[in-house]
């Protein structure tokens, strides 16, 4: 998750997020961000997944939660970087132990 958090901080990211909002609009553009996408979530998938395990009734849930919350934390940092970023994905990385932990 850490190393997650930090590729999203990288100004690459920021560019992407634009690009996906733009894409909303272009479809051409949605199709070339598509694997993008995939790569990104993929990587949230198969880290969640390692510390959870594959059957774990919670994954899929774990997954989506991790992945709104780093992406929706940076974005909400956009303009101006917020303070309690850091605080609340160290929040959720002992939240996702503790929901893994209790499948």
């Amino acid at each position: 998750m850490d190393l997650v958090w930090e590729e999203l901080q990288v100004p690459p990211f920021t560019a992407a997020l634009e690009l996906w909002v733009a894409s909303r609009t272009d479809p051409d553009l949605r199709q070339a961000l598509i694997p993008l996408q995939e790569r990104v979530f993929g990587t949230v998938h198969r880290n969640v997944t390692r510390l959870a395990g594959d059957d774990h009734p919670r994954a899929p849930m774990l997954v989506q939660f991790t992945i709104d919350l780093l992406t929706g934390a940076h974005l909400a940092g956009t303009l101006e970087p917020r303070v309690g970023s850091a605080a609340v994905v160290r929040a959720w990385k002992v939240a996702v132990r503790e929901l893994a932990a209790r499948g």
